[in-house]
């Protein structure tokens, strides 16, 4: 019992929750902010906004993911744990990984491509092949086309 009421009363607890709690409002802060300045923009010009919104979903997803590591990895030198051999493992294993996953790195780097040179967006309808369809969603990796003709969606 006293090993509980001593965990419940630790400081590093506390610090923990307040790491956890600044993270989550660095986040909602960094989109909202973003979310605003797309609404304030979006009259001006409707093919930009198509493409704030993609930029933006993709962007919100990379800011989570950084926030949520580096948040464990403080996290974790609060508690003791020596972060800076985590760290230079994490770059090891991304080097690793890196060469491990190379098509799967194409393709995201296209569909970087993809939203950066504006080819297409969300809401455009395009024409692969034989196939008319309109733009549902566009991600790192893939994009989702939904067919005008039968409904069917195709990645």
């Amino acid at each position: 019992m006293d090993k509980i009421v001593e965990i419940v009363v630790n400081n590093k607890i506390y610090l923990s929750i307040i790491v956890i709690v600044l993270a989550i409002i660095i986040y909602t802060v960094i989109t909202r902010t973003i979310d605003k300045l797309l609404e304030r923009d979006k009259n001006k010009n409707q093919r930009l906004d198509k493409k704030g919104r993609t930029i933006f979903r993709l962007f919100n997803n990379i800011t989570k993911y950084v926030i949520i590591i580096i948040t464990f990895i403080i996290i974790l030198q609060i508690h003791g744990v020596n972060v800076n051999s985590l760290v230079a493992g994490l770059g090891l294993v991304s080097v690793i990984a890196g060469l491990a996953i190379q098509d799967p790195l194409k393709d995201m780097i296209s569909g970087m491509n993809i939203i950066s040179d504006d080819y297409f967006a969300l809401g455009d309808v395009v024409k692969i092949d034989d196939i008319e369809g309109k733009v549902i969603e566009i991600g790192i990796r893939t994009s989702k086309v939904k067919d005008i003709r039968n409904g069917n969606v195709l990645v």
